[in-house]
């Protein structure tokens, strides 16, 4: 890889932040230090005997040093270059900038999800004549908001009915048990010319519970 991994490392922790105890994501799923995940990866053997615990209960019960996250998150680093360079073995031949990119959308997602994300971003690159939206609950998807085509409006979708939508983001919609926005529920649930779910301009769309 042509990039430099502590740049990288850098610009996790500040994206991620530094959990030196067990704590939920977004998601509901346990984490600690820069973004490890508890559940799916865990921590292996040899990495328990590295940060000299018996097991990882004790991880949950301690927490970790920032020594130990910083150790934990070069060896997620290393795993993800592994794994994006063994699905897409031209990565290795882009130039540090683009690597760098890849390797944080990769940490971010996973390398699986990745390749489906950038397969999203290219449909809409090859159909520049159309307008598209999407729809979403991904909250990590606004750390790549910058690369997305122009042709792209991507909201996030508030999980629960009456409730507000992060304003950090650019887009996003909301469904509303009064008022709402969105006339699908006085045309026959159709959008017939109305195209403000297209529009980046139209911060919010708010739809009409049914």
């Amino acid at each position: 890889m042509k990039y430099i991994r502590t740049h990288l490392i850098k610009q996790l922790v500040q994206s991620e932040g530094l959990r030196l105890e067990v704590y939920q994501d977004t998601l509901g799923i346990d984490t600690i230090g820069v973004g490890r995940n508890l559940e799916d990866r865990g921590i292996t053997k040899e990495e328990l005997e590295a940060l000299d615990f018996p097991n990882i209960e004790a991880v949950y019960e301690h927490g970790i040093t920032e020594a130990d996250a910083a150790y934990l998150l070069e060896n997620d680093v290393q795993i993800v270059e592994e794994e994006l360079l063994k699905a897409h073995p031209c990565v290795a031949d882009l130039d540090a900038v683009r690597q760098l990119v890849l390797v944080d959308m990769a940490f971010n997602m996973g390398v699986p999800r990745l390749c489906k994300f950038k397969k999203i971003y290219e449909v809409c690159r090859l159909t520049p004549s159309k307008r598209h939206w999407l729809p979403t609950r991904e909250a990590w998807i606004k750390d790549h908001l910058q690369e997305k085509p122009n042709n792209l409006v991507i909201r996030f979708s508030a999980p629960m009915v009456n409730q507000r939508a992060p304003q950090s983001w650019p887009n996003s919609s909301e469904v509303v048990t009064e008022g709402g926005n969105c006339p699908s529920s006085k045309q026959g649930n159709q959008c017939l010319d109305c195209r403000a779910c297209w529009d980046p301009s139209i911060k919010t769309i708010q739809y009409k519970a049914h």
